[in-house]
């Protein structure tokens, strides 16, 4: 049985919120009926109000290697150089260590060009394919519509 725990944010810091929310999905869990062998936590982070479509979503699924010296710097780095550049929307992740799916959200396709062309962002990449990973895929994709149900959840309560 798999378990989906989702999680968004519209203010700054969505990492801070992933560990705010980990306890209480703990919490939760162990109240559970049943025991999940895995554990999906989906995180999404605006950088202001949920955008009206269209936008464009960047998504990058991957599976890391054992060669990881350096990455968890230049994620971090790249984090937060991406949040800073003009069009950058927000970002949606989950996964696990060693595999998972990120999407990063932009206003335009000159903003992705941008981003893509930002020195830093050029290095992560060669670096990624040189020894991060051992596989990924990107996708470009146009949002043409986005539907929003509910509350902002910022972890089960």
């Amino acid at each position: 049985m798999y378990l989906c725990a989702l999680c968004a944010s519209s203010e700054a810091g969505g990492e801070a919120i992933s560990q705010r929310f980990r306890p209480r999905a703990k919490a939760y869990l162990s109240s559970l009926p049943f025991s999940p062998k895995k554990i999906a936590i989906m995180i999404t982070h605006w950088k202001g109000d949920p955008p009206t479509a269209p936008y464009y979503a960047v998504i990058f699924i991957s599976q890391k290697s054992e060669q990881l010296e350096g990455y968890a710097e230049a994620d971090a780095e790249m984090m937060s150089e991406a949040q800073k550049q003009e069009g950058y929307l927000g970002y949606s992740s989950s996964g696990e260590p060693k595999q998972g799916i990120f999407i990063s959200y932009w206003q335009d396709q000159e903003s992705i060009q941008k981003w893509r062309a930002h020195s830093g962002h050029i290095q992560a990449k060669q670096n990624g394919k040189q020894s991060w990973y051992n596989y990924y895929h990107s996708i470009i994709a146009k949002v043409e519509r986005s539907v929003i149900h509910g509350e902002w959840l910022e972890g089960i309560q």
